[in-house]
């Protein structure tokens, strides 16, 4: 898969504190990659390292192949950004703020004005295109925010927090909007977030980042699938299993634990292990018919307390 973001031994240092500790990642061209932690864990300060706003202590980041160190200019140019601090205009309307931020991109009046009209149609602001936007809700600016961020049509999209403290519906079209961009448009999203239940709605990979330092990468299901220390499976039935059945099911190899339930099994064994073969095969020399299969996996914030030692929201340690 080609590369869009490349991150090499990128550090932050502020005096003694180190908020980014020696990051090493790629995000692949078209993929919404999110960047999971508490506020404090380092996630704002790589992406404004990133986007040429900080310095890196040590290291770099390559952004379409752009040095974020020696070629800041460059790097800009592909970059659309959403975070705080980078605010709209209340007393110009929506479509005011996109044309003065078109003028500076240098962008032709005629294609501009084509933009425009399709981004607020996209956002479903056409009808409050000439509304001040100091009249909008929350959710409303943050969606201006992100088609005033494509104006100038960016490979690479930071979305820092953006449906912080937005209500759930709002939130929703938020991260649908940013799956259609990425989908749509072939446009690389990265996501920050410190909602646990965030990355399995929207991202093609997350990094759990704590203390400056990334401490599992992959898909929301594989991290889940890595923090389990055992595979579990639930077997339903269509009749009741005797115990006699089950004796020899726990005669497996590598089998830790089975138990009974009307419906059914779950069946405890050892990680990496595929006895589901021998299970089902023991079920059918005894007539009992199986309906359904499943294997257990944890949620994403079982596995953030697995890998952190603490619940996320409220950085208690556990």
């Amino acid at each position: 898969m080609d590369t869009a973001v490349k991150v090499d031994n990128l550090t932050k240092r502020f005096g003694g504190f180190l908020a980014v500790d020696h990051l090493n990642f790629e995000i692949y061209k078209g993929e919404i990659f999110g960047l999971l932690g508490p506020n404090g864990a380092g996630k704002t300060t790589t992406l404004r390292m990133l986007c040429t706003l900080l310095p890196p202590s040590e290291g770099t980041a390559l952004i379409e192949g752009f040095d974020i160190r020696k070629e800041s200019s460059k790097v800009r140019r592909v970059l659309g950004v959403v975070s705080e601090g980078i605010n709209l205009y209340e007393d110009l309307t929506a479509r005011e703020n996109l044309e003065l931020l078109g003028r500076l991109y240098n962008i032709p009046r005629r294609i501009l004005n084509s933009k425009i009209e399709t981004s607020l149609n996209i956002i479903g602001l056409s009808e409050r295109a000439d509304s001040l936007t100091r009249t909008f809700s929350t959710g409303m600016r943050k969606k201006l925010h992100i088609i005033a961020a494509l104006l100038h049509n960016p490979k690479v999209l930071l979305l820092d927090e953006v449906t912080s403290g937005l209500d759930p519906q709002t939130a929703v079209s938020i991260r649908e909007l940013a799956k259609n961009l990425s989908k749509e448009n072939d446009i690389t999203i990265i996501w920050t977030t410190h909602y646990i239940e965030e990355p399995e709605k929207i991202c093609d990979r997350v990094a759990i980042i704590d203390n400056g330092r990334i401490l599992a990468l992959n898909s929301p299901e594989e991290i889940k699938q890595m923090v389990m220390e055992a595979t579990v499976i639930d077997i339903a039935c269509k009749t009741y299993v005797e115990t006699s059945v089950i004796d020899q099911i726990k005669l497996l190899n590598h089998v830790l634990k089975v138990y009974s339930k009307p419906t059914g099994l779950t069946i405890v064994y050892e990680k990496d292990k595929n006895l589901l073969t021998d299970v089902l095969r023991i079920l059918a020399e005894n007539d009992i018919p199986v309906v359904d299969v499943k294997k257990q996996i944890p949620s994403l914030e079982e596995a953030y307390l697995h890998l952190t030692g603490k619940i996320l929201n409220g950085g208690v340690k556990v």
